[in-house]
């Protein structure tokens, strides 16, 4: 196989992996709508897994906004990725343990989207063993 079609497969492969934890969010927050009413965790079972919805304490929570970052200009993206608060593989991830230690918080900020919550659930989705 030339390097070009693994290339090709590559980045095929990258943008249906960002496709599908798209869809996976917007599924869970529509999972997130049944929980409004409850005050107690539970678990809701179907033919192929389950969904564990775990109630929370906090009302915000803060997440990664790849966009955000990517729109950094290079000396911050390498201050973060050489402090290791960036891991970058196939997509961007944030390590939170280090990004609260770390100097800059104001520029740990501008990458982040803090997320206000209706619910206090999160969602957590598992298959069925077989």
């Amino acid at each position: 196989m030339k390097i070009e079609q693994l290339i090709d497969e590559a980045i095929d492969l990258q943008n249906n992996i960002k496709r599908n934890k798209k869809r996976l969010d917007e599924l869970k927050n529509l999972l997130k709508e049944s929980t409004v009413g409850k005050n107690a965790s539970y678990k809701t079972i179907s033919e192929n897994g389950s969904a564990r919805f775990t109630k929370r304490k906090e009302k915000i929570t803060s997440s990664f906004d790849e966009e955000k970052y990517l729109k950094l200009d290079y000396e911050k993206k390498n201050q973060l990725i050489q402090n290791q608060i960036i891991n970058e593989n196939v997509n961007y991830s944030l390590d939170l343990a280090k990004a609260k230690d770390f100097h800059d918080q104001n520029l740990i900020k501008s990458i982040m989207r803090e997320n206000y919550k209706e619910s206090y659930f999160t969602v957590t989705i598992s298959n069925k063993k077989k």
